[in-house]
C-alpha cells in the first residue's frame, strides 16, 4: 500500500512538473515572438542591404533614378499650404552636389544638413522620393514606403523593380565626399515655384501601356460610334 501510495504520488508530481514545464515554454515562446515583432518593425529601418554602402556605381546609381522617372506622368498640382510652417526634411533633387557642398547648400535654404534620425523620422511620416540625398555623418540615403515597392515590383522589367531600392531607407555611409548626389536638409521647406507643382506619380509599365491606348483612342475618338439607349432614346436620362 505504502508503494502504491509512492508511484501514485511520483506520478502526481511527474505531471505537475511536466505541466509547468510546458508553461515556463509557452510563456517563453510568447515572449520571443513578442520581442521579434518589435526587432522586424525597428529593422524596417536598420537593414544591413539598406544602411550598407551601396555597391553600384554612381552612374548606376543615376540610371536606378532614371528609370523612376521615365514611368512617371503628370497628375495634378501641389498647392500652397496654410498655417505656420514646421521644420520638415526636404530634397533636393540635383545629384551634383559633394558632401563638402551639401550643408552650405542647405545653408543657402535657411536650413541644416538633415540627420540620419530625421530621415527616420520622415519615412515614418511617409517620405517617398527616390533620389539619394548627403545626410550629416557622411551618409547618402532616400525613402522609399512599402506602396511605392509594391508597386515597382509589378514592372516586367527587373531594373524597373528594384529602381528605388526596397521598403524603409535605402543607401548608407559613402567613404568618397567628392560623390555627387541630391541632398537633404531640415528646415522650413521653401514653397513650390512653378516648376515645382506639377505632381509626377509613380506608373508601372501596364500603366503606361493603358496611357498610350487612351490617347490613342482620343486621337480617333471622331470616328468612333456611340449607340442610342434604344430607339427612342439617346440616353437612360
Amino acid at each position: 500500500m505504502i508503494n502504491q501510495t509512492k508511484v501514485i504520488f511520483f506520478l502526481l508530481a511527474g505531471l505537475f512538473a511536466f505541466l509547468f514545464l510546458v508553461f515556463i515554454y509557452y510563456l517563453y515562446a510568447e515572449k520571443f515572438n513578442e520581442n521579434a515583432v518589435m526587432d522586424n518593425d525597428y529593422l524596417d529601418l536598420q537593414k544591413p542591404d539598406q544602411l550598407a554602402p551601396e555597391k553600384s556605381t554612381q552612374q548606376n546609381t543615376n540610371n536606378n533614378l532614371n528609370t523612376k522617372t521615365n514611368t512617371s506622368t503628370n497628375v495634378g498640382i501641389f498647392n500652397k499650404k496654410t498655417g505656420t510652417p514646421e521644420k520638415q526634411v526636404f530634397n533636393i533633387s540635383e545629384n551634383k552636389y559633394t558632401y563638402p557642398e551639401a550643408r552650405a547648400l542647405c545653408k543657402a535654404f535657411g536650413a541644416d544638413l538633415a540627420t540620419l534620425e530625421q530621415l527616420m523620422e520622415a519615412y515614418r511620416k511617409g517620405a517617398d522620393w527616390c533620389n539619394y540625398g548627403w545626410l550629416d555623418g557622411q551618409l547618402a540615403l532616400y525613402p522609399t514606403q512599402k506602396e511605392t515597392w509594391e508597386k515597382l515590383q509589378k514592372n516586367d522589367d527587373p531594373e524597373k523593380r528594384k529602381a528605388c531600392g526596397n521598403p524603409g531607407l535605402n543607401g548608407g555611409y559613402f567613404d568618397n565626399k567628392d560623390l555627387r548626389f541630391g541632398v537633404s536638409c531640415y528646415g522650413v521647406k521653401p514653397e513650390p515655384r512653378p516648376h515645382e507643382k506639377i505632381k509626377h506619380p509613380l506608373i508601372t509599365d501596364a500603366d503606361a501601356e493603358l496611357h498610350l491606348m487612351i490617347d490613342k483612342f482620343k486621337q480617333d475618338i471622331d470616328n468612333i460610334t456611340v449607340l442610342p439607349f434604344n430607339k427612342d432614346k439617346w440616353g437612360a436620362c
